[in-house]
């Protein structure tokens, strides 16, 4: 989509442009994205340690919402965090020492991100809202955090993970890349005075 790129550009190369561009997305607000696959490796086969020790990885209790919540870099309440627990999501954390310092959710029963929803099978799980903390960035926790999640979902018969990735967020689709992740679709969502909403398939990729 050259298109969307050049556009991007335009608007960012110009203030008003820009001012334009966010009074309008109170209007209609057009988001490109993939639904990504994670995982299509055996995470025995990459070799992914954090740079501090000692580390581990464990799910997360509702007295733990209580502490993530209370890190200012965190914009949920515990109320809302202790409600995702409550639902069905699982929220996986890195733990050094005895100290939180970064965590992962997954939803085991429907992919719910703001651009697309579907029901998941007993096989799969989606990932999302990812956070390493700022203090202890820059220690290799993302992609060992990632990798820690697969192995656990694996454990519990989960082995297909998706993830929403914004079509422009290039890092953040090479990142998983570097994890054998791959793009499954891409979609426009079109969201009109963001109450309604359609979603456009643009293409299908086979892997």
């Amino acid at each position: 989509m050259p298109f969307l790129y050049s556009l991007k550009q335009l608007v960012n190369q110009n203030q008003l442009l820009q001012s334009l561009f966010n009074i309008s997305k109170m209007i209609i607000n057009v988001i490109p994205f993939y639904l990504v696959r994670e995982g299509l490796s055996n995470e025995n086969e990459l070799t992914v340690f954090p740079k501090i020790n000692p580390c581990k990885a464990i799910f997360l209790s509702p007295i733990d919402m209580k502490v993530i919540s209370s890190n200012p870099e965190v914009p949920e309440t515990k109320d809302i965090l202790l409600e995702r627990l409550s639902s069905g999501c699982l929220c996986l954390g890195i733990k050094y020492h005895d100290e939180i310092v970064a965590y992962m959710w997954c939803n085991l029963r429907k992919c719910d991100s703001h651009h697309i929803t579907f029901k998941l099978r007993e096989d799969e799980a989606y990932l999302m809202d990812a956070r390493t903390f700022s203090t202890y960035r820059g220690n290799n926790l993302a992609p060992y955090l990632r990798v820690e999640i697969y192995r656990h979902l694996r454990q519990m018969g989960r082995t297909k993970f998706f993830s929403i990735t914004e079509y422009f967020n290039e890092s953040a689709l090479r990142f998983k890349m570097k994890l054998s992740s791959k793009p499954v679709n891409l979609y426009l969502c079109i969201k009109l005075f963001r109450k309604l909403k359609w979603l456009v398939p643009l293409r299908r990729y086979s892997f």
